[in-house]
């Protein structure tokens, strides 16, 4: 298995060029992110058990891509898939039901992370996580802004983040597939488009509002993939290749923009 994981990045999975790298890839730490440069590299500590939360706009492909991930185990580390859920039933409409709604994308950060200290138990997984955890922010946020920003709200957001806090240590990669919210729609999301703006402008921000909630310096930074929607089959063959570079990152111990 050691051999295996030493040529791990010899074997036929495509990984980001380091073009793609330096335009996507952000080190994320307190108040800082730091943009990868050409022939840059940073070494890690090898994680045997590892979380990567996949996150972004309705419609983008996430589910696709890690369930063929999970069937395919192509890594040298079991894979699972940990999908999103919540214990409240969906309202039917977000824009107005803005107590049943907060409730419920705040319910989803509540499972979520309960999934993740459970799985953070299992010796040698990669776990992949889609939505529901620390990105849950992004969605109450968005929700909020179009309550009109109840002080309230903000109150409990704020106290979500630093709940939040605690557990980002337990997610190593973060993969947030963003696009406008025209393009949510026509492939198929049938939420609000006013929220879908004020989502797809939350996950632009999301690494600089990420890097306000975490403690730990330089030394520990949680690496961000930002990825903007372009075509369905480029897209999602972007986030297999990210996923896959994520792990390869993991087992080698090193964030490198050298993919020679």
């Amino acid at each position: 298995m050691a051999e295996v994981e030493k040529n791990f990045g010899e074997s036929s999975l495509e990984l980001l060029t380091a073009e793609e790298i330096c335009k996507h890839t952000r080190l994320v730490y307190r108040r800082h992110k730091h943009k990868l440069r050409p022939d840059e590299s940073f070494e890690l500590d090898r994680i045997e058990n590892m979380g990567i939360l996949v996150t972004g706009m309705p419609r983008w492909g996430k589910s696709t891509v890690l369930n063929q991930i999970e069937s395919a185990q192509a890594y040298p580390i079991a894979v699972h898939v940990q999908p999103d859920e919540s214990q409240a039933r969906k309202p039917d409409n977000l824009k107005r039901d803005d107590f049943d709604a907060m409730i419920y994308n705040l319910g989803f950060a509540a499972v979520g992370i309960a999934k993740l200290i459970t799985n953070s138990q299992v010796d040698r997984l990669i776990t992949l996580y889609e939505r529901g955890l620390i990105d849950q922010f992004v969605f109450a946020e968005a929700l909020n802004a179009q309550y009109g920003n109840l002080p309230s709200y903000k109150r409990d957001i704020q106290a979500f983040k630093g709940y939040c806090r605690i557990f980002a240590s337990l997610i190593h990669g973060i993969i947030v597939c963003n696009s406008s919210a025209e393009t949510a729609i026509s492939n198929g999301s049938h939420t609000d488009k006013d929220i879908l703006e004020k989502l797809s402008l939350g996950f632009q921000r999301f690494p600089a509002s990420l890097s306000r909630i975490l403690r730990a310096g330089r030394i520990d930074p949680r690496i961000v993939i930002s990825l903007d929607f372009e075509t369905p089959d480029k897209s999602q063959a972007q986030l297999k290749r990210a996923i896959n570079t994520l792990v390869h990152w993991n087992l080698v111990g090193r964030v490198s923009t050298d993919t020679s």
